[in-house]
């Protein structure tokens, strides 16, 4: 019985809808990282511009301080993600780097995730 390895399904032409979407990655591995991630910070930023309207809109509506402080924070933490995740992709991309780069991107979510079943049932201001 012979037993495949990776080298030999990659010499295959495959035609399923993940070869298709990773054709392009496959001439240049190093450039479609930096595509996408390209990508993750301009989302990021839209996500920071919503983050900064929401603490003036908090504070505009007399929120509470907690909900207004973690926007702030929210923000805070988006814009460091994107500076970080930046440095790393460009300048220090160890594997060591981008495995850290991906524990912080993971607890982040994780971190949000929380932020919202939290504040999930908070109107605009305290009661």
């Amino acid at each position: 019985m012979a037993v495949l390895h990776d080298e030999d399904n990659f010499n295959r032409n495959s035609t399923g809808p993940l070869a298709f979407l990773f054709r392009s990655c496959s001439s240049d591995p190093k450039g479609s990282i930096h595509r996408a991630w390209s990508g993750t910070v301009l989302l990021t930023l839209l996500f920071f511009i919503i983050a900064i309207v929401e603490v003036t809109n908090l504070q505009n509506a007399k929120a509470s301080v907690a909900l207004t402080a973690v926007a702030i924070w929210t923000a805070v933490i988006q814009f460091l993600v994107i500076v970080i995740g930046t440095f790393i992709i460009k300048r220090f991309s160890t594997s060591f780097a981008v495995g850290f780069l991906l524990g912080v991107v993971i607890v982040v979510a994780q971190q949000y995730l929380i932020l919202a079943v939290t504040f999930w049932h908070n109107n605009y201001g305290s009661r």
